[in-house]
């Protein structure tokens, strides 16, 4: 473990923790709109723990990409988790950079336009695309 460059403080997890780090920066915010850090954390493949609570909720699939959490004693908790459980952490991990690529990168939408184009220029006999 580093030392802390502020005596009598711990030093961050990330520092803790090097490259391997399971956790991004909680968040236990009571109202949050669609934060891009939620997103970032997810998309490098690191579980997030967030508190419950508006855009946090709709990007963090509980017990399955983080945690959802509503205390900070709740957060620790589930760092602990994490810090002692890597290889549940790594398929958080896996889980949580194919929600943002599905749901959340541009390519989403251009297949969902292009889908859509497809359906109305051609010769569809069917009522249902599936995208």
């Amino acid at each position: 473990m580093r030392s802390s460059p502020c005596p009598g403080r711990l030093p961050p997890l990330a520092t803790t923790c090097g490259s391997s780090c399971p956790a991004t920066a909680p968040s236990t915010a009571k109202r949050s709109a669609f934060g891009l850090t939620v997103t970032e954390g997810l998309w490098k493949g690191k579980p997030v723990i967030g508190g419950d609570a508006g855009g946090i909720r709709l990007q963090v699939v509980d017990y399955h990409t983080g945690f959802l959490v509503m205390t900070p004693e709740g957060a620790a908790n589930r760092i602990r988790f994490l810090l002692h459980h890597r290889e549940q952490c790594g398929k958080m991990g896996k889980t949580g950079r194919e929600l943002v690529r599905e749901y959340y990168l541009l390519t989403r939408h251009l297949r969902e336009y292009l889908t859509l184009m497809y359906a109305l220029v051609g010769q569809t006999t069917e009522h249902t695309v599936m995208v």
